[in-house]
């Protein structure tokens, strides 16, 4: 099994730039990328778990 990865988390509020980070992450990958994406726009809970 292969080691667990280091990540982290950025909140990205602005779809440019949000944009912009994606083609940096695919651009630096050398294997495969692993991406979670939320959408919390108008949404309590993902709101708050941002914070």
């Amino acid at each position: 099994m292969p080691a667990a990865a280091v990540g982290s988390v950025v909140m990205l509020d602005d779809n440019t730039d949000a944009w912009a980070a994606r083609m940096r992450m695919l651009g630096g990958a050398r294997k495969s990328v692993d991406v979670q994406n939320l959408i919390i726009d108008g949404d309590a809970f993902g709101l708050a778990w941002s914070d």
